[in-house]
């Protein structure tokens, strides 16, 4: 299990979900951050052709962690729509969606754990906490 933590709300996660430029480009360069931490020849299988096919593509660790690559949400939302913030992490800058756009991502959704969310994220929205 590991821990997330975005937009200084720490909560308990066993994946994370990284939405992406489905471009051949962009695909080749996640792929290769991918390889560099993950020695595992089934990354090659992540293209673009299949991100454009599927959804999401669900990638899971040797230690049990997933990381969902997401091109798209049906039709209500592509990597196009989102709107985020750059923010640094060490000396790496990293695009974060916005609050706003993590509630619209979240707010019709039914689970528990995304009802918490959106309490956080109204909260952080109201009082213009960035």
């Amino acid at each position: 299990m590991g821990k997330t933590l975005i937009h200084r709300f720490l909560r308990a996660t066993q994946d994370i979900d990284l939405f992406i430029d489905p471009s051949e480009m962009n695909v080749a360069r996640v792929r290769a951050a991918l390889e560099e931490i993950y020695e595992d020849p089934s990354i090659r299988e992540i293209t673009a052709g299949e991100l454009l096919k599927y959804p999401v593509i669900r990638y899971g660790t040797e230690d049990g962690f997933s990381i969902d690559l997401i091109a798209r949400i049906g039709e209500a939302f592509q990597f196009s729509d989102l709107q985020y913030e750059n923010k640094t992490i060490g000396d790496v800058s990293v695009r974060v969606a916005t609050p706003e756009t993590l509630y619209k991502l979240k707010k019709d959704t039914r689970r528990e754990i995304d009802q918490l969310d959106l309490r956080f994220l109204e909260r952080k929205i109201r009082n213009n906490d960035r």
